[in-house]
């Protein structure tokens, strides 16, 4: 549901109610012995009104809503960005450990070769 959708059924809702406290007032005025329907379109009005102020509390619950996910959804992109980062360092780092742990295993290597040849000497 869009924006005017929800503006739309809102303002059906105050649209409804004004008209019930117009026919309410003209039967007031021309018919005031039947409070049966002046007590039941008072009922009317007020459940109307009750239903109006919840739907302007669940309005802004959902815009608060809506921003929340908006603020949520820019932390998670952030983080992915800084995870995809991290790999990526975490991935050079093996690669170098993987570097130095070759170099100490020729040196190794040399170093052994050098001890054969002194003491071959």
């Amino acid at each position: 549901m869009n924006e005017l959708d929800i503006l739309v059924a809102y303002n059906g809702l105050v649209k409804t109610k004004l008209k019930l406290i117009l026919s309410n007032d003209e039967i007031k005025q021309k018919y005031a012995n039947r409070s049966d329907l002046i007590e039941s379109m008072n009922e009317s009005i007020d459940d109307l009104e009750n239903s109006i102020l919840k739907w302007k509390y669940l309005e802004r619950e959902t815009k608060s809503y809506k921003l929340l996910n908006s603020n949520l959804t820019d932390v998670n992109l952030k983080l992915i960005l800084e995870n995809r980062d991290l790999k990526k360092e975490l991935d050079e780092i093996k690669v170098n450990l993987d570097y130095i742990n070759q170099l100490e295993k020729e040196n190794q290597e040399l170093k052994n070769k050098l001890d054969i040849l002194i003491k071959e000497l």
